[in-house]
């Protein structure tokens, strides 16, 4: 029976964000809240894609859903600090939750995004991740994801139909302040014919 709290890491929950255990708490080291402190248990394989979207990762065995791929580790940033012009690189991930409980100085504690599997994933299928909506948000103009998933938010399909979305939203946005503006002018001229 594991007497952690709820909330805590397993591997086959899908719940952000979780907290695993350490040496800060009373729980061997057996205890399924040990998810990514094992290290990742599946192989996977970086390879070159034919489709010219350049370097990718396949899974080299079936990945169940929910399971532990591995972690991604860096520099945590602030949105000023990514946005700076001499920062060159332009793999950043959006994190919702940025903090920590130090317990002794427990180095494992530091922040990092681990990857869970969101669906069963066969061998040789490549994997992907969302950068977040930010990174979209910011990347939209320029091009798409050529992810090729079905429900992927930013396919070039996607990108379209949220560019005209937001065309439209600035053209409805400056057609009610020019009515605004009209309208303001419009009464102020009708005071200056009364006062004569």
């Amino acid at each position: 029976m594991n007497s952690c709290a709820p909330g805590f890491a397993r591997e086959s929950s899908l719940e952000w964000p979780f907290v695993e255990c350490s040496a800060a708490c009373t729980c061997s080291l057996q205890c399924g809240n040990r998810v990514a402190q094992k290290g990742a248990t599946y192989p996977i394989e970086v390879f070159r894609t034919c489709d010219g979207r350049g370097w990718a990762v396949r899974a080299l065995r079936n990945i169940r859903k929910g399971a532990f791929i591995g972690e991604y580790t860096g520099e945590l940033l602030c949105d000023a600090e990514t946005a700076r012009p001499e920062r060159t690189d332009t793999y950043f991930f959006e994190t919702r939750v940025v903090g920590m409980v130090v317990w002794e100085a427990q180095l494992e504690q530091l922040n990092h995004i681990c990857i869970f599997a969101t669906e069963n994933i066969p061998k040789g299928k490549e994997i992907t991740i969302s950068y977040g909506q930010s990174w979209w948000d910011a990347k939209l103009p320029q091009f798409s994801c050529r992810c090729g998933h079905a429900n992927c938010e930013y396919s070039e399909d996607r990108r379209k139909t949220e560019l005209q979305r937001l065309a439209a939203e600035m053209a409805a946005e400056l057609q009610a302040r020019s009515a605004s503006t009209v309208s303001s002018s419009s009464s102020d001229d009708s005071d200056e014919k009364r006062s004569v």
